[in-house]
């Protein structure tokens, strides 16, 4: 069912969500947005970085799935395995909490950072997890 917005409403025009609105996410008010373009005017600014950033995601996420690659986590039924997920530098640079600009030097030494194409590095959630754990053993 196709969802109209109309004037006012919260989430995808200027005006703040209420405690009732809250969950509603990035990826609901990008579908807005795309039955109803009209409504970008009215977003918050500060609303902006955070949707851009969720729909730089699904972009990459759409690139790996033209690919042939699996992204997102799930469940492997036969070998009951979670799948790995792809990470943005800026989510891996809050995970290791240190700079993008020190990821993107390192990128090449770094077993879990994997390059889509010439400017989109992504870094595999299980290897950094696992290389964390390994570095935290060493420590």
């Amino acid at each position: 069912m196709k969802r109209i917005l109309q004037k006012g409403s919260p989430g995808v025009t200027g005006v703040p969500l209420d405690s009732t609105d809250v969950a509603m996410g990035s990826r609901e008010q990008l579908v807005h947005l795309l039955e109803a373009p009209e409504g970008i005017a009215e977003i918050v600014p500060t609303d902006v970085p955070r949707l851009l950033g969720e729909l730089e995601t699904l972009r990459v996420q759409l690139i790996v799935r033209l690919l042939g690659g699996n992204t997102g986590a799930s469940v492997d039924r036969d070998n009951q395995e979670v799948a790995d997920r792809l990470l943005t530098v800026d989510d891996a640079a809050a995970v290791l909490c240190v700079t993008p600009r020190w990821l993107y030097r390192r990128s090449k030494r770094l077993p879990f950072a994997q390059r889509l194409s010439g400017k989109v590095l992504r870094f595999s959630e299980i290897g950094l997890q696992k290389w964390l754990e390994h570095r935290r053993g060493r420590a």
